[in-house]
C-alpha cells in the first residue's frame, strides 16, 4: 500500500478568536478573499481584484502550497486575476460574486500546463462541540471516477470497508457534502473506483480538531494518474501532501515470449506475461528507480531511470527474446484542455532498425521522425 508523508500542521487554528492572525476578520473591503497556490511550476503568485476603473492587488509572492492572508474585496461580481510573482503576465482570470462579510479562498492549481481556479467559500456554520466536519473538493478529474475512504492509520483497505464517497469521472471541480467525524486524526486515502488496491493519494496524519470545518482537496499530478492531496481548514491553516509515488506500466512487444519486471526495491510491476501485452499502472517510490527485466525467466542488465513524483511511465520492451531491447517513455494522462478534442501521439516500438517513423491523423502530420524507443509529443486533434 503506498503511503504520502505524515502531514504537519502549522499556522493557526480556526477559531473565532484567532481569525485576525490568520489574516481575517480585517475590516477592508466588503468580503475576504485568500489565494490559495498549488501550482507546480510557479514559484510564487500574485492575486489582483478588479472592480469598474479600481484594480487592487489583494495577496502578492504567496510561494507554492502556501495560502496567503486574507485581503478585502468589494462585494458584487469582481474580477480577479491570478498573474506571477511581482508581474503583470496573467495566468487565469475568474469572475466569482463576493458577498460582504464572507470569506473565499482561490484555489490556482495547474493540469495539462495551465493554470485553473476554483472558488471555495468559506462560510459553514461551525458543528457541534465534540465534532468535526469533512469535505472533499475534487480538482482531479485527470483521475477519473475514484472512491474516498476516511479511515484510522492501521486499517487496510479491501473487504469489509465501504468508501465514505465515490466520485464520478468529470472534467468539472467535484464536491462532497459536509459530513460528520469524531474529532481524531484521519488517514484518507483515494483509490480508483471499485479497486481498492488502485491507491492514488494516500495522506496521513490529517487531524480534524472539535468544532473545524476541513476541506480535503484532490489535485492533479503531473501525470494525471496519481493525486496530490491539502487540507485546508476553513478560515484557518493549510497542510500539503504531495505524491512522494510514481506509476509504471509495462509495454510488451516481443515477437512471443514472456515479460516480467520488477524494481531493485522489490516491487513487481509486471509478473511473467505472454508478449505482446500492455500492463497496468503500478505504484512504485518516486527517484532514481532500477528496473530489472527479465524475458522467459532470464534476466536483462538492469536499468536505472529516474522518476518524477507524481508521474506516470511506460516501460516499452521490444525486440526478440534473443536480442530484447526496453525504453521508458514518459506518458501524459491528464484529460484534454478541451471536451471536443483529443490528444495522440505516435510511440515508436519498432526494434532492429534506426529508422524514425512519421504518423498522419486526416491528412495532417502529427509526427515526424520518431527513432526507435522514443514518443513524439502529444498532438490535439
Amino acid at each position: 500500500m503506498t503511503r504520502m508523508g505524515r502531514l504537519w500542521w502549522a499556522g493557526c487554528l480556526a477559531v473565532a478568536g484567532l481569525l485576525a492572525a490568520c489574516g481575517g476578520g480585517s475590516s477592508s473591503g466588503d468580503g475576504q478573499v485568500r489565494l490559495l497556490n498549488m501550482t507546480r511550476t510557479h514559484t510564487t503568485v500574485d492575486l489582483k481584484a478588479s472592480s469598474g476603473s479600481t484594480t487592487t492587488t489583494v495577496a502578492s509572492g504567496v510561494a507554492q502550497r502556501a495560502v496567503s492572508s486574507y485581503g478585502g474585496v468589494s462585494a458584487g461580481s469582481v474580477s480577479l486575476l491570478v498573474t506571477d510573482g511581482g508581474s503583470s503576465n496573467s495566468l487565469v482570470s475568474t469572475s466569482p460574486t463576493v458577498t460582504k462579510g464572507n470569506n473565499y479562498t482561490l484555489v490556482a492549481y495547474e493540469s495539462s500546463g495551465v493554470v485553473k481556479t476554483a472558488w471555495l467559500a468559506e462560510n459553514e456554520a461551525q458543528p457541534a462541540s465534540g465534532s468535526g466536519y469533512l469535505r472533499v473538493v475534487s480538482l482531479a478529474g485527470d483521475a477519473g471516477a475514484v472512491d474516498v475512504y476516511v479511515t484510522a492509520a492501521t486499517v487496510a483497505l479491501g473487504t469489509g470497508v465501504s468508501p465514505n464517497w465515490t466520485l464520478a469521472a468529470s472534467s468539472s471541480v467535484q464536491s462532497t457534502s459536509l459530513t460528520s467525524f469524531s474529532p481524531a486524526t484521519w488517514r484518507i486515502r483515494v483509490t480508483g473506483a471499485g479497486n481498492p488496491a488502485d491507491v492514488r493519494m494516500d495522506m496521513t496524519g490529517v487531524v480534524l480538531a472539535s468544532q473545524q470545518v476541513v476541506n480535503v482537496l484532490l489535485l492533479p499530478t503531473s501525470g494525471g494518474g496519481l493525486i496530490d492531496g491539502a487540507a485546508l481548514v476553513q478560515q484557518g491553516s493549510l497542510a500539503t501532501a504531495p505524491n512522494q509515488q510514481a506509476r509504471v506500466r509495462v509495454v510488451s512487444g516481443l515477437a512471443g515470449g514472456t515479460v516480467a519486471v520488477s524494481t531493485a526495491a522489490g516491487t513487481s510491476v509486471q509478473s511473467a506475461a505472454v508478449s505482446p501485452n500492455i500492463g497496468s499502472y503500478v505504484n512504485v517510490s518516486a527517484g532514481a528507480t532500477t528496473f530489472n527485466v527479465s524475458v522467459n525467466g532470464a534476466a536483462l542488465s538492469s536499468a536505472t531511470a529516474t522518476l518524477a513524483a507524481g508521474s506516470d511511465s511506460t516501460l516499452l520492451v521490444t525486440g526478440t527474446a534473443a536480442a530484447p531491447q526496453s525504453a521508458l517513455i514518459n506518458d501524459l494522462n491528464n484529460l484534454p484542455l478541451s471536451g471536443t478534442t483529443d490528444s495522440i501521439r505516435l510511440v515508436n516500438g519498432m526494434a532492429g532498425t534506426t529508422s524514425g517513423l512519421s504518423m498522419s491523423v486526416d491528412f495532417s502530420q502529427v509526427a515526424n521522425n520518431i527513432t526507435p524507443g522514443t514518443s513524439s509529443a502529444y498532438a490535439t486533434i
